[in-house]
């Protein structure tokens, strides 16, 4: 008896159920006519999917870096809102929730931020874990985490005084190579630049001092050569050297008084070759018209 009731039951689900056939069908239907849509290549060939490679890693973790600084970021400025709102007596029943949890993410956040902070300073990015950094500052840091904070800071400390040390090395070489051809407007940008960074070497301060003297020199040069063009009455060229003059030495108020000067002449004498001197006086022209 119970044997037969079995078959029967087995012999019921063999049979067929039109619900699930239509079902199957459909389901067929929809993964067809998605294989042929022209977004789903790696549908129809698994070897042309997306593959993990070093440049997308990178941009990934890029990407993971600059939402973690931003978030942070916002953190603080979500704290700060709402412990200004409960300080105005303007907060509501949730401030105290969102003070505790805002707080408590940032306490989270600080430990992906060394990490990152860390990461950075290894591959050579100063300026990610500057920025990771510089969040850190802002964010209450547990204890455990300070040493590390510490040691990030010097790292950075390091970094930046060798970047400083390249750099000024690299400008001094330029400013060599434009004083020796002569590049007077060049040299004074790069001794500005120089002068513009900070803890400069000896020999950069040295390289400094020997540039200046050379356009103190080039500059009288010129300012007396300006100076015998304009006695000489080419006026528009000792103009010409002046302004360039105060290119590179903008402040000198004597070549500035020069170049007022000529400009006055220039102007005068604009304005004597457009002064009519053929003309008979106005009073002669009208009574000309009264006796023709």
């Amino acid at each position: 008896m119970h044997c037969s009731k079995t078959k029967l039951k087995q012999k019921i689900m063999n049979q067929p159920n039109p619900a699930r056939t239509t079902n199957i069908i459909r389901t067929l239907l929809l993964a067809a006519t998605l294989l042929t849509l022209p977004g789903c290549e790696s549908l129809r060939s698994p070897q042309n999917a997306p593959q993990s490679t070093p440049q997308n890693k990178k941009a990934l973790y890029a990407l993971n870096v600059e939402q973690t600084i931003r978030k942070g970021q916002w953190l603080i400025s979500e704290f700060q809102l709402h412990n200004a709102l409960k300080n105005a007596n303007q907060h509501s029943f949730l401030t105290d929730f969102y003070i505790r949890h805002y707080l408590f993410e940032q306490k989270l956040l600080a430990d992906d931020l060394v990490k990152y902070a860390q990461i950075s300073l290894q591959q050579g990015d100063t300026k990610t874990a500057s920025r990771c950094y510089q969040t850190l500052k802002t964010l209450p840091i547990p204890g455990n985490l300070e040493p590390e904070l510490l040691k990030i800071s010097d790292a950075l400390s390091i970094k930046k005084v060798k970047s400083i040390t390249q750099q000024q090395n690299v400008l001094g070489a330029k400013l060599d190579k434009s004083i020796q051809q002569g590049q007077l407007i060049e040299s004074s940008q790069l001794i500005t630049e120089l002068q513009a960074l900070k803890l400069l070497s000896k020999e950069v301060l040295t390289k400094i001092d020997k540039a200046k003297g050379v356009l103190a020199h080039n500059t009288d040069l010129l300012n007396e050569k300006a100076d015998l063009f304009y006695r000489d009455g080419n006026v528009q060229l000792a103009k010409s050297l002046w302004e360039y003059l105060l290119k590179f030495d903008p402040e000198n108020q004597s070549i500035k008084s020069k170049l007022s000067r000529a400009n006055r002449v220039l102007k005068n004498m604009h304005e004597l070759r457009e002064k009519p001197t053929n003309k008979p006086p106005a009073h002669a022209v009208g009574s000309l018209q009264k006796h023709p």
